[in-house]
């Protein structure tokens, strides 16, 4: 299943404080996906815009690091903290 596909309803119910005209990134954590098959957690950005980043397996000790620049080339908005969605 694609990303999309588990990912749709989070991307289209829109985020609270996203700024003005501009596009607000979130970091997710996502670490417990097994009710969809899914038993490796990783790392993804997803903006306001529903942009997201490609997925970062979290055993790729840089995986945050990668997704975070992937969502400041995307926009200067990127939250600082985490969000962990299926918590």
């Amino acid at each position: 299943m694609g990303i999309s596909g588990v990912w749709g309803s989070f991307l289209r119910r829109g985020r609270a404080g996203a700024p003005a005209g501009g596009h607000l990134v979130e970091i997710w954590h996502v670490r417990y996906a097994r009710e969809r098959g899914q038993d490796v957690p990783y790392f993804i950005a997803s903006c306001s815009c529903e942009w997201i980043s490609d997925a970062h397996d979290e055993a790729d000790p840089r995986a945050e690091e990668r997704v975070r620049e992937a969502a400041r080339a995307h926009s200067p908005d990127v939250a600082e903290s985490m969000t962990y969605p299926l918590d």
